[in-house]
């Protein structure tokens, strides 16, 4: 069913689902740090993140993951 919405009663019991990967960029961190009103540079500020946090790179919020993940917990 690659390609096609999977409703609940599409899987049985012991049947596989296909793997939910989805990419999130700059621009979305951006944006979905305005819009929950969280500003802090860690999630949008590479050059932040590296120098004064010590990440590799910006980090994702715990509830955009969670939303991201979520369609194929439906």
């Amino acid at each position: 069913m690659t390609g096609q919405q999977m409703f609940y009663d599409d899987v049985g019991v012991g049947e596989e689902i296909p793997t939910l990967a989805v990419t999130v960029d700059e621009t979305q961190l951006f944006f979905y740090s305005a819009a929950t009103y969280n500003g802090h540079r860690i999630h949008y500020d590479k050059e932040w993140a590296r120098t004064v946090e010590g990440y590799d790179d910006v980090l994702v919020q715990g509830p955009l993951s969670g939303g991201a993940a979520g369609p194929g917990n439906r």
